[in-house]
């Protein structure tokens, strides 16, 4: 069985720490947390550990998943949607975003900045102007006492240093930091990403359904489908955009194992 402290060997790549898994989402970027002062709406704030949950643009990838495996609900339905999804946990959650500018004005989140770019639509299946008004209804809910937001905890800060690859972890409760030998990766833990949809979309389509948005939910397993076949879209657009040409690693860590295989490399999208 894994144990945390012990490392898990990638071929050519170096020795990785085991870690536990932890509650909440962060995005697939390795940098650093850093302390920053609160500034506009955010408020900066480190995120504890490394644990937590990695895909692309951590809630707000959620939203932008949501919003185009059902057209039917508004970006300011979907919004709140995830914002109470979030907040419906007795654990310390947060709806989770990136808050420094260093991939542009609003938002340091590759993620949402080519999604919104107006260049890679097709890619995303979801329009730039959409993901542009993710952006601005999230902010404008952040601290409204209606939904009960105390604040939208911004993951990141500072500007990227380039990364030598890319880890793909399934496990159920461990994960990997993704450093080695002074080289940094981006990190997506696969299966916790997919289960996590599996409780989004059962959540999401019971509310929306209940608020006459959509139909009622007959299979929950296939709500899920349509939601991760999305996000598995929307993640691949943005690692062939930030992660073009790395090598990527499939790290199976469930029930104990030590699988590592080079999968391939990241297809770049369309310039």
């Amino acid at each position: 069985m894994l144990a945390t402290g012990e490392t898990i060997y990638v071929p050519g790549q170096g020795d990785f720490p085991v870690i536990d898994a932890t509650n909440g989402i962060a995005c697939v970027d390795p940098r650093t947390p850093l302390a920053i002062p609160n500034i506009g709406p955010f408020l900066y704030t480190p995120y504890p550990g490394m644990g937590e949950v990695r895909a692309p643009g951590a809630s707000f990838g959620d939203v932008m998943a949501l919003v185009t495996a059902y057209p039917e609900l508004a970006v300011e339905q979907a919004v709140p949607l995830v914002f109470a999804w979030e907040m419906s946990f007795e654990e310390d959650r947060f709806f989770a975003c990136h808050g420094d500018t260093h991939a542009g004005p609003i938002c340091g989140c590759g993620h949402v900045y080519n999604s919104s770019s107006g260049d890679h639509d097709e890619e995303y299946g979801i329009s730039a102007s959409s993901v542009r008004q993710i952006t601005s209804d999230a902010l404008s809910l952040n601290g409204d006492p209606e939904h009960g937001i105390p604040m939208i905890r911004s993951l990141l800060a500072g500007g990227h240093v380039n990364e030598f690859g890319v880890l793909i972890v399934d496990s159920k409760d461990k994960t990997v930091v993704p450093y080695a030998d002074g080289k940094r990766f981006f990190r997506y833990d696969g299966h916790r990403h997919r289960q996590r949809l599996l409780r989004l979309a059962a959540y999401a389509t019971a509310k929306a359904a209940a608020a006459g948005l959509l139909p009622v939910p007959t299979n929950t397993i296939f709500e899920a489908k349509r939601l991760r076949k999305v996000a598995a879209q929307q993640c691949a657009a943005t690692l062939g955009s930030v992660a073009a040409g790395l090598p990527m690693y499939r790290l199976n860590m469930m029930h104990g194992r030590r699988e590592v295989r080079h999968v391939g490399y990241v297809e770049p999208v369309a310039a």
